[in-house]
C-alpha cells in the first residue's frame, strides 16, 4: 500500500542545480527487513522512527531532518494508517500520552494503559482536539 502526503511546507533538498523541490512525499508500507534494519542500526527511539519514515518514503534521513515538524507529524500519522502500528517511542512519551487521554476522556489511567499503542495514538489526537477546544 502507498499513501501520498502533501507537504504544507514544501522543501528544497540538495545543492545548486541538483536541488529537488518536494511538495509531497509518498509513503509505502515497510517490509519486515527494513523495520529490523532500522531497529538494529539506531539505538535512540527518535532516530529509529526517522530511519523507518525515511525508508518508507524512499528518501535519505537527512531530508526528513529538513521537514517542518507539522509535516513530519503527518508522515507519522500516515505510517500509523498504513501499518496499524505505532513507531518506536520511549516509555515516558507513551505514559504522558496515556495521561493526556485519561484526563481528556475522564477514564482511569489503568484502562487507558490497557489500550493498544495504535488506539492510544488515535485517542491522543482526540484528547488534543478536546484540549484545544477548551482553550478557545
Amino acid at each position: 500500500m502507498k499513501k501520498d502526503i502533501p507537504l504544507k511546507h514544501p522543501i528544497s533538498f540538495g545543492e545548486g542545480e541538483g536541488a529537488v523541490e518536494y511538495k509531497a512525499l509518498t509513503m509505502r508500507t515497510p517490509k519486515v527487513k527494513e523495520i529490523l534494519a532500522a531497529r538494529k542500526g539506531e539505538t535512540d527511539a527518535d532516530q529509529k522512527e526517522k530511519a523507518i519514515v525515511a525508508t518508507c518514503c524512499g528518501v535519505p534521513a537527512s531530508l526528513i531532518d529538513e521537514l517542518y515538524f507539522p509535516d513530519y507529524e503527518r508522515l507519522l500519522e500516515a505510517y500509523d494508517e498504513l501499518t496499524g502500528r505505532v513507531l518506536p517511542q520511549d516509555d515516558h512519551a507513551l505514559m504522558l500520552a496515556a495521561a493526556r487521554v485519561a484526563r481528556a476522556l475522564h477514564q482511569p489511567l489503568r484502562e487507558v494503559l490497557a489500550m493498544s499503542p495504535a488506539d492510544l495514538v488515535k485517542w491522543g489526537k482526540v484528547a488534543t482536539e478536546i484540549e484545544e477546544a477548551k482553550k478557545a
